[in-house]
């Protein structure tokens, strides 16, 4: 096992008590995974919980979905270069979230597989006082495919877990673990 034990911990920590009161007051929190990998269903049972914990207006998801909202036929190519702008879009976004203070509980839910995506989103949270904390989720890509509802091009899933697998964060930042 590779992960450095002493940054991976059990999500529940910070959903719950006893962890929940001993939290950090900026949590931002960075899911990573190829497409159809279960990001955003994840996203979803968080903020149900959260709710549930009373904490429903204080969490703010970023979704990549978000910007996507044609259903325009696009190759790999023009994808990649609106996904990288949407991405900006993001981080400006993250900024102004973490600026005005009215979250305490940040998601982002984006592929964030290669080091620079998933690199400027740790930055800013980091560099403005949240607690960052990592989600990856490894999905075969059968799954992985079926799940995307083949939205996303056979090559763009492989390529996606290809560099998830190729930069793991568990040696270098806190790692969350999601349980049942």
């Amino acid at each position: 096992n590779h992960f450095n034990h002493q940054k991976v911990q059990d999500i529940k920590q910070i959903l719950f008590n006893p962890g929940r009161r001993k939290r950090p007051n900026q949590i931002l929190i960075i899911l990573r995974g190829a497409p159809g990998s279960g990001k955003s269903h994840l996203v979803q049972l968080i903020k149900k919980k959260e709710g549930e914990m009373g904490n429903a207006s204080d969490i703010r998801i970023l979704s990549i979905d978000d910007y996507y909202m044609t259903e325009e036929e696009e190759d790999d190519e023009r994808r990649g270069s609106r996904t990288q702008n949407y991405l900006k879009q993001m981080i400006k976004c993250l900024k102004k979230t973490i600026a005005d203070g009215l979250h305490n509980f940040i998601i982002i839910d984006a592929e964030n597989c290669d080091w620079t995506s998933y690199n400027m989103f740790y930055q800013v949270g980091s560099s403005m006082g949240c607690a960052v904390y990592t989600i990856e989720l490894y999905q075969t890509f059968d799954i992985c495919f079926k799940q995307s509802q083949r939205v996303r091009s056979e090559q763009e899933i492989r390529k996606s877990i290809e560099l998830l697998d190729s930069y793991r964060i568990g040696e270098r930042h806190e790692l969350l673990i999601p349980t049942a």
